[in-house]
Order: structure tokens, then sequence, then C-alpha cells
């Protein structure tokens, strides 16, 4: 049986979903995603350790996407694992991803077509098999597919924190 304060996530989801709440619309203040966080991955109670070590996660995926897209990369295992493995971890850290966005709501900026078919995408990405790891050819769609999920959720974090347009004022001269 495990401990109540265990959280119920792999890694890779526990990622996915810290940085789909970075890149949702509510919840901006780091307490709040803290407490949300530890909301989905199921831990019940919260400890003043717990709240830091969340808020030290939720930190750590920021500062990665808000370097933009040089430098964030989703928490997958590395290239030595098999493919079988690495898909699994990334259809994980989609799962993450759209129960983190979805907890918050998709940022406002953008189309909303376009929202829509890049979270169906990543749903569909979420749905991937192990498979089996067959050659060259998979390991180059895996990386295509990979790069994907990374651009999406470059996108989602700088839709959510874009800075409004400025606005004229409303005096005439």
């Amino acid at each position: 049986m495990s401990e109540p304060n265990q959280p119920s996530v792999n890694p890779f989801e526990l990622h996915g979903l810290a940085c789909g709440l970075l890149c949702g619309a509510g919840a901006t203040a780091d307490t709040a995603r803290a407490e949300l966080l530890c909301e989905l991955i199921g831990i019940e109670r919260r400890t003043p350790e717990l709240a830091r070590s969340m808020a030290g996660v939720l930190q750590d995926c920021q500062v990665q996407m808000a370097r933009g897209e040089h430098d964030f990369e989703p928490m997958l295992p590395g290239e030595d694992a098999p493919l079988s493995i690495r898909t699994a971890a990334l259809a994980r850290w989609c799962e993450g991803f759209l129960a983190g966005v979805g907890a918050c709501g998709t940022p406002p900026q953008g189309t909303a077509a376009d929202r829509e078919e890049t979270l169906r995408d990543l749903s569909a990405i979420a749905q991937a098999d192990e498979g089996g790891d067959l050659g060259e050819e998979e390991e180059w769609h895996f990386f295509e597919i990979k790069e994907y999920v990374r651009m999406a959720a470059i996108s989602f974090f700088l839709d959510a924190h874009a800075e409004p347009p400025p606005t004229a004022p409303d005096t005439v001269h």
C-alpha cells in the first residue's frame, strides 16, 4: 500500500502536468499552481516541504519554458532507452500536459481552432502504444512527434504569458 503523500503519477506525467499548468489561462499565482499540482496528482496531505517541492518543480519548468525553443524539452528517458519506452513516456507526458492545461483552461491568445487542433493532436499522441523498436524510420517519426509536442508546449506557454497589446487612449485630439 502506498503512502498517502506519494504521487500517483510517473515523473514524465508530473513534468507534463507542471508544464500544462504553466500553459493554462488560470491559476496564475504560484501557490495556486502548486496546490493544483498536488490535487491533480492525488496528494491529500500537504506539508510545507511538499508545497516547496511542488513550487520548485513548477519553477524549474517555468525557467525552461521561458527560455524558449532552444532549452525546453519534455522530460523523457534518454536516447539510449528503447524507442518503446520513450514512446510510452511521451504519451504519459502528453496526458499530464493535457490535464494541466485542462485544469486551468487554454490560454486566451491564438485562435481557438488552432488550440483545439493542437489539443486533439496531443490527445492522439497520449493514446500511443509502446509498439516495438523497429528501426531508423520509426526513430525519425518519434523525433518529429517529440519536436511537435515540444513546440506546441512552447507555443501554449508563450500564448499564456504574452503581454496584452497596448490599447490606444480613448481621447481624441
